[in-house]
C-alpha cells in the first residue's frame, strides 16, 4: 500500500545553509526597513533588560547598604544625585562616573554615622572606638582616626538616600516602561512583517504549483503539497519571528553582559563562565543527536499527512470493499513510527535543558562561594554579588533557549530547501519566446506521426495520425489504455510528445501560447469536479467575462437549470465538497454548463456518459448534441451505442490507430470496431443496432 518512494525526502545535511538563508533574505529585503527599525527596538530591550541587575547594584551598594558608603566629596560639582553641605557637595553615585576632588568612606554603628578617607585599607575589618568627639578603628595592622557626623549632617544624608533611592526607583519603573513598550513594538512589528514575508513566499509558490505540469502532480501526494504550503512556511515563520533577530539580541546580550561583569569584576566574572566549556559540549553533542531525529520526524508528518488526504478521499472505496482495517492498520503503522520519533525527540531535549539546568546551578554556587567570601573580607560588595547572580541568569538564558531556536532553525532550513526544490521544478512544457497570435480558431485538427510516452521505453502512442476538420464530430474508441484520454490531453498540451507533431488550424501547438491553447478547448471529463463555491462560480471558473445571463443559458441548453431552479438560492446556492449532494448526472450537467459558457471551438467529452442513469442520459446525450453544434467535437465513450452519429470514429489499439471511418463504413468492414461492438452487446441486439 505505502510507495516509499512518493514520500522521498532529501536529507538536510546542515542545521544552517548559507545559501539557502540568503535566498530566504531576498524576501526578506524589501521589507528591510520595517526589520531595521525592529533591530533598533531590540537593542534598546536589550540595553533595559541588561541595565536593571545594574541599578539593583547601585542601589543596594551605593544607597541601600546600611553598614558603609562611599562619597565623593567635590568642590565644584554639583547634579541632582548631590547633597550639598557646608560649602561642599557629597555623592554616593556620582562619584563613579565623574572624579570627584576627595573620596569618603561614611561607616554607621550603633545608629551613629562616621567617615575616614577613602585611602584607609578597612578590607579585613575593623573594629571601632567611640570617644566624646572622635572615633578610632583598629585593624590589625593600623588604628584610624574616624570623624563623628553631626546629627544634623546625618539627617540630611539618610533623607537625600531615601530621595535617590526614590529617582532610582521612578527611574527604573521607567526603564521598565520603556521596555515593555519597546518590546511590545517589537513583537508586532516582527510578527507583521514576518506574515507580509510569508505571504508573499505562499503567493508565489502556489503561482508556481499552478503552472506545474500534471507528471509533477502525478508523481507527487496531495499530502506533501498541502504540507509544503502550510507546515513547511510555518516553519519559516517562526524562524522570523523567533530567530532571525532574537539570535542577535541573543548575542548582543552575552556580549553585553560579559562586557559589564568584566568592568565590575574580572574575577568573579572568570568564576561565573567558568562552567561555560561543559556548555559548549552538551550544546555541540545535542546538535549532533536531534539533527537525524528531526528529519525522521518531517518524512514520518509528511507520510501521514499523504496517507490521510489519500484515505479520506478514497474512504467510499475503502468502505465497498470493507478493508478499513488494512487501511487502519496500515495507517497506524505510520502512526506509530511517527509516534516513538516523537518520544525520542522528548528524550533527547527531556535531557538537554536539565543538563543546562544543572550546569548553570552549578555555575551560581561557585559565584556564590566565590562571591560570598569577598564579600565577607568586604573585597567586593554585596551590590555585586546579588547583580552578578542577575547576570549569570540571564547569560545563561539565551543558551537555555538554543536548543528551541536550533530546533526551529533546523526546521526552517529543511522547510526551505523543499519549497526551494518545488520552485526550482520547471514545467517541461514551455511556452513559446513569440507565441502565435490568434483571437479565433477554426478547430482543424491534425496528429502527423506522433509517439508519446510517460515513462521512457513505455509508449503509448504510436506513429498516431489522423485529421479532424473543424465543425466535426469524431468518436475515438478502444480498449481500455489504448490512449484514447492520452490523445486529448495531448490537444490541451498538458503534455509534450516526443516525436511527430500535433497541428491546429495548421499551426503547431508548441507555437501556441498554453493558456491560450486551452481557452479555445472545453473538456468535460467522467470525473467531474466541483468546487465548494456557488454553482455560478462553478460555471463561471472566476471568468468575469462571463455574464449572468451566460450562465444561466448555459444551464437552460445543457438542461441543468431545471435541478438548479430547484435550490432555494438557485445559482447562488453554495455546494458541499466537490458537489456531492448533487447525483452524477446532475454533476456531469454542471459540467457541460461550464464547458458550453466559455464557448469555446473545440470540445472534448472523455466519458461523459459513463455510469449515468437512462433517463439522465437522454438529458446528457441532448446536451452533447447541442455542445456539438458547430463546434469541433471529440468524444470518448466506452459505449458504442452513444456514438454511432459521429462524422468519423477512430478505432485505437495498444497506442495505435487501427482503423478509422464512420459507423457504417466501420462495421461493413468487419475489424476491430465490429468485434468490439459485438462484444459490448449480444449478437442479436448487435444486429438490431447495427
Amino acid at each position: 500500500m505505502e510507495n516509499k518512494e512518493q514520500f522521498s525526502e532529501k536529507k538536510i545535511e546542515k542545521s544552517f545553509d548559507l545559501k539557502l538563508f540568503m535566498r530566504l533574505m531576498r524576501y526578506a529585503k524589501p521589507h528591510a526597513l520595517l526589520l531595521g527599525i525592529c533591530l533598533i527596538l531590540l537593542v534598546v530591550v536589550t540595553l533595559v533588560e541588561v541595565a536593571n541587575p545594574f541599578l539593583i547594584k547601585v542601589a543596594i551598594d551605593d544607597i541601600i547598604n546600611p553598614t558603609e558608603k562611599v562619597y565623593g566629596v567635590y568642590d565644584e560639582h554639583s547634579d541632582i544625585t548631590t547633597l550639598s553641605y557646608e560649602g561642599r557637595n557629597y555623592s554616593s553615585l556620582s562619584y563613579r562616573l565623574i572624579e570627584p576632588d576627595d573620596k569618603i568612606r561614611v561607616i554607621r554603628s550603633e545608629d551613629k554615622l562616621y567617615w575616614v578617607p577613602y585611602h584607609y585599607d578597612l578590607s579585613k575589618g575593623y573594629d571601632i572606638e567611640v570617644g566624646t568627639d572622635t572615633a578610632y578603628l583598629s585593624t590589625e595592622n593600623s588604628i584610624y582616626k574616624a570623624h563623628i557626623l553631626t546629627d544634623e549632617f546625618q539627617a540630611a544624608l539618610d533623607e537625600h538616600a531615601f530621595y535617590n533611592l526614590s529617582q532610582l526607583a521612578l527611574g527604573f519603573f521607567l526603564l521598565l516602561v520603556v521596555g515593555f513598550v519597546f518590546n511590545y513594538g517589537q513583537v508586532i512589528l516582527l510578527n507583521w512583517t514576518s506574515q507580509k514575508i510569508i505571504f508573499k513566499m505562499r503567493e508565489d509558490l502556489f503561482s508556481h504549483i499552478m503552472n506545474l505540469d500534471l507528471t509533477y502532480f502525478e508523481k507527487n501526494p496531495v499530502g506533501r503539497l498541502v504540507t509544503r504550503i502550510t507546515n513547511d512556511l510555518d516553519n519559516i515563520n517562526e524562524m522570523y519571528t523567533s530567530v532571525l533577530l532574537t539570535v542577535l539580541k541573543d548575542l548582543m546580550m552575552v556580549i553585553s553582559i560579559v562586557v559589564i561583569m568584566l568592568l565590575i569584576d574580572v574575577k568573579l566574572t572568570l568564576v561565573c563562565l567558568a562552567s561555560f566549556p561543559l556548555v559548549v559540549a552538551a550544546t555541540w553533542l545535542f546538535r549532533i543527536k536531534i539533527r537525524e531525529v528531526q528529519r525522521k520526524i518531517k518524512l514520518q508528518i509528511a507520510i501521514i499527512n499523504s496517507k490521510l488526504s489519500e484515505y479520506i478521499s478514497g474512504m467510499n472505496i475503502i468502505q465497498i470493499f470493507g478493508v478499513e482495517k488494512k487501511y487502519y492498520d496500515d495507517f497506524e503503522v505510520s502512526n506509530h513510527d511517527y509516534k516513538d520519533t516523537l518520544l525520542s525527540e522528548i528524550r533527547i531535549f527531556g535531557v538537554f535543558r536539565p543538563a543546562m539546568s544543572f550546569i548553570y546551578s552549578i555555575g551560581l554556587v561557585m559565584l556564590l562561594l566565590y562571591g560570598s567570601s569577598k564579600v565577607l573580607n568586604q573585597s567586593i560588595e554585596l551590590g555585586v554579588l546579588i547583580a552578578f547572580t542577575r547576570y549569570i541568569k540571564q547569560f545563561y538564558q539565551p543558551i537555555f533557549d538554543f536548543s528551541e531556536k536550533f530546533n526551529i532553525m533546523q526546521s526552517a532550513m529543511a522547510s526551505a530547501e523543499r519549497l526551494f526544490v518545488i520552485q526550482e521544478t520547471r514545467n517541461p512544457i514551455e511556452n513559446p519566446i513569440e507565441p502565435k497570435r490568434v483571437k479565433k480558431i477554426k478547430g482543424d485538427i491534425q496528429f502527423k506521426n506522433v509517439w508519446f510516452s510517460y515513462n521512457e521505453n513505455e509508449p503509448v502512442l504510436k506513429d498516431v495520425s489522423f485529421e479532424i476538420k473543424a465543425g466535426e464530430t469524431i468518436a475515438i474508441v478502444g480498449h481500455t489504455g489504448s490512449g484514447k484520454t492520452t490523445i486529448t490531453s495531448l490537444i490541451n498540451r498538458f503534455y509534450d510528445i516526443q516525436k511527430g507533431d500535433i497541428l491546429i488550424d495548421g499551426i503547431s501547438i508548441k507555437d501556441f501560447d498554453k493558456e491560450k491553447l486551452r481557452s479555445h478547448i472545453g473538456m468535460v471529463l467522467q470525473d467531474v469536479y466541483l468546487f465548494s463555491s456557488t454553482i455560478s462560480e462553478n460555471i463561471r471558473m472566476y471568468n468575469k467575462d462571463i455574464s449572468k445571463a451566460r450562465i444561466e443559458e448555459a444551464a437552460r441548453v445543457v438542461n441543468a437549470k431545471l435541478f438548479i431552479d430547484k435550490q432555494h438560492e438557485g445559482f447562488e446556492y453554495k455546494l458541499k465538497e466537490r458537489g456531492n449532494e448533487f447525483s452524477t448526472g446532475q454533476r456531469q450537467l454542471l459540467s457541460f454548463a461550464r464547458a458550453l459558457a466559455y464557448n469555446p471551438e473545440i470540445m472534448i467529452l472523455d466519458e461523459a456518459t459513463s455510469n449515468i442513469d437512462t433517463e439522465t442520459e437522454e438529458l446528457i446525450q441532448d446536451a452533447i448534441l447541442k455542445l456539438a453544434n458547430k463546434r469541433t467535437t471529440i468524444v470518448i465513450a466506452h459505449r458504442l451505442s452513444t456514438i454511432k452519429n459521429a462524422d468519423k470514429i477512430i478505432v485505437l489499439n495498444k497506442g495505435e490507430v487501427k482503423e478509422i471511418g464512420n459507423h457504417d463504413e466501420l462495421i461493413s468492414k468487419g475489424g476491430l470496431y465490429y468485434d468490439l461492438y459485438r462484444l459490448q452487446y449480444s449478437e442479436a441486439d448487435a444486429e438490431e443496432i447495427i
